[in-house]
């Protein structure tokens, strides 16, 4: 039951560090996608408006927002590599490591948007935060023990 119970934890780890992978692809590649509604509950203001009238700041918004994107996909990747390699294996200091690297930037996104307003841009990293606590609660069990025997 431990083994299952360990199977799940890693693949709900997998699931959401694949999804913060695509997540970051996309804002890399459309990065009006998050930030339109956001823009426009923040500031009263639509996104299209500021672009024609504040071009340059417009310009210099989407370039950090596709730079956000970015290191949102190396989070992905370097947390799905941990998991994939490290965690998976049952090292205790990926379960940590990604505890922490979880809480920090999962806790930072739903910290950072509060003030704007956007439930779904809210919720969904909410969402993504509470399944990975789920996923490491499930495996806490089997690595934190292992470690310590």
């Amino acid at each position: 039951m431990k083994a299952k119970a360990f199977k799940v934890s890693w693949i709900l780890l997998v699931i959401v560090s694949s999804i913060v992978a695509i997540l970051g692809l996309i804002l890399t590649f459309t990065p009006t996608f998050f930030i339109t509604s956001e823009f426009e509950l923040f500031t009263g203001q639509t996104l299209a408006d500021f672009a024609e009238s504040n071009p340059q700041a417009y310009s210099f918004l989407m370039l950090e927002d596709s730079e956000m994107g970015i290191f949102l996909f190396a989070i992905g990747i370097l947390t799905l590599l941990i998991t994939l390699v490290a965690y998976r294996k049952g090292d205790k200091w990926a379960w940590y490591l990604y505890l922490i690297g979880m809480t920090l930037t999962g806790g930072g996104v739903l910290g950072f948007n509060i003030p704007t307003g956007d439930m779904s841009v809210i919720v969904m990293p909410a969402i993504l935060l509470v399944i990975g606590y789920v996923g490491l609660a499930i495996g806490a069990r089997a690595i934190l023990k292992k470690a310590s025997s």
